[in-house]
C-alpha cells in the first residue's frame, strides 16, 4: 500500500510522475486533499478516507457518512492511524528520524538536500539547507534527543510532527516498535533494528490490501458517485451565486473607497453604497452553514486578518474613519469569496468528469 496525502502539484512531480507503471499492483491510500493528479494517473486499486474537516465532512454527508480517519500533519501520522484502523498490533515505524541528520531525505528522493549546522553573526545556531546552486539557505534550529542518547538537529516543523506523533501514541492502546534505527527519540515507542522487527513480527501473511479493498467492495461505487454529483451540482450552484454576490460587493467597495478618497465627510450616496454592501454580506451569510463552512476553511487567511481587524473598536472613529474601517473588512471578505468561488469551480467540473467514468 501506499499512502498519499500531499496536495502540492510538486509532490506528483517529485515522487510519482514517470513512475505509473509501477502503481498497478500496490493500493493507494488517500484522502479529499491530495494532489488530483496522483489519483488520476494511478493504475491500481484506490480507498479514499475521508478527513474531519469542512471539506471531509460535506463529502461525507453527500456519500451516506462512509466514515473518516484522522490524517494528523504529515503523510506519517496518516499511515499510523490507518494501521490502527487495520488493527495492526505491533505498529511498525520505519524512516521516521523526523530529524535531519546530515541529509533531509533518503537517496534517492529527488528532492534531497544536504543538512548542517552553522552558527549565524547574531551568535545563534542555525539550520543550513544546501540550494540546488550551492548556496545554504538558513533556518530555526531546535536540537532534540535521538535514540542514542545525543541529540539531532531539527526544525520547527519536523518537531511538531514528532510532537504530534508522540500525542498519537500515547492515545493509542497498540504496541508501537521504532524501527527507523537513527534520529530522534520517539516517546512511547521501543526501538528495535528492522531485521529484528521482520524475524519477529513478519511470521504470518497478513493481507491489508484485502481489507481494504473488502471494504471498498462493500460500498456500492455506482451510487455513491451519482450521490457526490447531485452534490457536486449542488456546490457549484451555489459557488456561482457566491461568487456572483462577491464580485457585486467587491465593486461597491471600490466605488465606496473613491467616494471616500477625497470627502472628509460621506455623503448620502456613499451611506447607501454601505448599506447595499451590508445586504450582500448577509445574503452570503444566509447561504447553507455548511457551504459556508468549507468557503470560509478555504479563505483562512482573509478570515484571520477580517477577526484581526474586527478587534480594533468602531466606537473612537469619526464616520469617514468608520467607513474606512468597515469597507476594508467588507474588502477582504468578499475577495476571499472570490477567490475560493474561483479555485473550487473548476476543481469541481473536474470531479464531476471523473465521477461520470463510474457506474
Amino acid at each position: 500500500m501506499v499512502v498519499s496525502i500531499d496536495f502540492q502539484a510538486c509532490h506528483y512531480q517529485d515522487t510519482f510522475s514517470g513512475e505509473e507503471e509501477h502503481t498497478r499492483e500496490p493500493f493507494l491510500v488517500f484522502d479529499p486533499e491530495l494532489c488530483p493528479e496522483i489519483v488520476r494517473t494511478w493504475r491500481g486499486g484506490r480507498f479514499f478516507f475521508s478527513v474531519n474537516k469542512p471539506m471531509g465532512r460535506w463529502i461525507n454527508a453527500a456519500m451516506g457518512d462512509p466514515g473518516s480517519l484522522e490524517k494528523g500533519g504529515c503523510v506519517g501520522h496518516a499511515a499510523f492511524y490507518l494501521a490502527e484502523y487495520l488493527r495492526c498490533n505491533p505498529i511498525v515505524l520505519v524512516g521516521q528520524d523526523l530529524s535531519y541528520p546530515g541529509i533531509t531525505h533518503a537517496e534517492g528522493v529527488r528532492v534531497r538536500q544536504d543538512i548542517a549546522v552553522g552558527d549565524g553573526s547574531d551568535g545563534r545556531k542555525y539550520l543550513l539547507k544546501r540550494r540546488e546552486d550551492g548556496t545554504w539557505l538558513a533556518g530555526e534550529l531546535f536540537m532534540v534527543k535521538d535514540i542514542h542518547g545525543g541529540e539531532v538537529p531539527t526544525d520547527h516543523q519536523m518537531f511538531t510532527y514528532l510532537r504530534q506523533l508522540e500525542r498519537a501514541i500515547s492515545l493509542s492502546d497498540r504496541t508501537v516498535i521504532d524501527a527507523t534505527e537513527g534520529g530522534a527519540l520517539i516517546s512511547g515507542t521501543r526501538l528495535a533494528t528492522l531485521r529484528d522487527v521482520i524475524a519477529t513480527h513478519c511470521c504470518a501473511l497478513g493481507d491489508a490490501k484485502a481489507i481494504l479493498a473488502g471494504r471498498v467492495a462493500a460500498h456500492q461505487a455506482g451510487e455513491r458517485a451519482r450521490a457526490m454529483h447531485r452534490a457536486l451540482d449542488e456546490m457549484l450552484a451555489l459557488l456561482r451565486q457566491a461568487g456572483s454576490l462577491a464580485q457585486e460587493g467587491d465593486r461597491l467597495i471600490a466605488q465606496v473607497h473613491k467616494r471616500i478618497a477625497g470627502a472628509s465627510v460621506p455623503d448620502r450616496h456613499t451611506e447607501r453604497l454601505m448599506r447595499d454592501v451590508e445586504e450582500i454580506k448577509n445574503r452570503l451569510q444566509a447561504l447553507p452553514l455548511w457551504f459556508r463552512e468549507i468557503a470560509e476553511y478555504q479563505m483562512n487567511a482573509n478570515v484571520w486578518l477580517l477577526n484581526a481587524a474586527s478587534v480594533r473598536s468602531l466606537s473612537r472613529l469619526n464616520v469617514r474613519q468608520r467607513i474606512a474601517e468597515l469597507s476594508t473588512r467588507f474588502e477582504l471578505y468578499f475577495k476571499g469569496y472570490i477567490a475560493v468561488c474561483d479555485d473550487l469551480s473548476p476543481r469541481c467540473e473536474a470531479a464531476k468528469g471523473a465521477l461520470s467514468s463510474i457506474r
